[in-house]
């Protein structure tokens, strides 16, 4: 597969860059038993690949977690979407303001409003959970996780800025 699969790789890159992974994989047990990466930024994703091996994860339980990253992907772009619809609303009851007296107090409210929405997204992180055989996925603030957690509880936390969402 290609080296896409990193976000931080596609947003300097783009898809079409140099690079590729490999997963070697046993054909009875699908459990994953190697990983190569080469080209720009595989030092980066390497980490990804320490913890599927780590934790003895299958070629399932990464389909799982693919999944799921799509599902939370797509859903991201129908937030994006309905962003856009209300941007376009706003911006025609500004123009129609315009031709109204005094458009300034329903332009500052309709700001106002847009940005205490825009404001309310950007804090909020959707926890999502793919729980295995093997391990536990969790994607949420980890700061909000580790604080749930009791001392020595895990084995290993991954966290990612900023492209651990791309």
């Amino acid at each position: 597969m290609p080296l896409a699969v990193s976000g931080r790789f596609v947003a300097e890159n783009g898809v079409r860059g140099p690079g590729a992974v490999k997963l070697i994989a046993d054909q009875v047990t699908r459990a994953v038993l190697g990983v190569h990466l080469l080209g720009p930024y595989a030092p980066e994703t390497i980490w990804g690949a320490a913890a599927v091996l780590e934790n003895e994860l299958t070629i399932d339980d990464l389909r799982q977690a693919v999944d799921a990253n799509l599902r939370s992907r797509q859903e991201a772009a129908a937030q994006a979407d309905a962003l856009i619809d209300m941007s376009v609303t706003h911006y025609a009851a500004w123009r129609g303001a315009l031709n109204a007296g005094n458009p300034l107090p329903q332009l500052r409210h309709a700001a106002e409003t847009q940005r205490d929405e825009v404001l309310a997204r950007a804090t909020t992180v959707t926890r999502r959970e793919v729980v295995t055989e093997s391990c536990r996925l969790v994607n949420n603030d980890s700061v909000l996780e580790a604080r749930a957690l009791e001392d020595d509880s895990i084995d290993l936390m991954v966290t990612s800025v900023p492209f651990g969402n791309q």
